[in-house]
């Protein structure tokens, strides 16, 4: 059985808010192993000053080019605008 994988926005929307979710965690623990501290310390530092926030973020949206590129290469256009809204919001 194929897995189908659906032409929504809604769908878009969800896939690019795990994607940032999983980005975050994903550049999180990659900045916590060049620095001192470890990936506990460092998630709590970086909720809790905005300059480290605001540059977490920003890497974490580049989790949703791959997933946009491989959605608009399967022709799933809605579904690729959700996730261009999601980066947005």
């Amino acid at each position: 059985m194929k897995f189908r994988i659906p032409d929504h926005i809604a769908f878009g929307l969800i896939a690019g808010a795990i994607a940032t979710i999983i980005g975050i965690f994903l550049f999180a623990f990659v900045l916590s192993t060049q620095s001192s501290l470890n990936f506990s310390m460092f998630l709590e530092q970086a909720f809790q000053t905005g300059n480290v926030q605001k540059g977490l973020f920003k890497l974490a949206l580049l989790a949703n080019l791959p997933l946009f590129y491989w959605l608009i290469n399967k022709k799933k256009f809605r579904s690729g605008y959700g996730i261009i809204f999601s980066t947005l919001i």
